[in-house]
């Protein structure tokens, strides 16, 4: 899928959830319900690069955690319940 495409089609959408990516940004650009999942070590943690808008909201386990740079998955993101990203969706 192209950019254009992307976009087009995240338009169509009532909210996204998704990693730390350029798609919770063009989300919460365009107005739509987001909820960004992020590790929480730097440089990659939500004080940076958190989605910017009205919308826009981010699940990050509050803890200083290194672990994740050795490991995949993510433990750490992999912690953040459904329940919490409903509780982020439907506020």
């Amino acid at each position: 899928m192209d950019l254009r495409s992307l976009i087009g089609f995240i338009a169509q959408t009532d909210a996204l959830v998704a990693s730390s990516t350029g798609t919770i940004h063009i989300a919460a650009a365009l107005g739509i319900n987001t909820v960004g999942i992020y590790p929480p070590m730097k440089p990659i943690h939500p004080t940076r690069w958190q989605p910017v808008g009205r919308q826009a909201h981010v699940l990050v386990l509050d803890k200083d955690c290194s672990d994740c740079r050795k490991t995949l998955p993510c433990h750490c993101m992999e912690a953040i319940t459904v329940q919490e990203v409903e509780r982020k969706l439907f506020f």
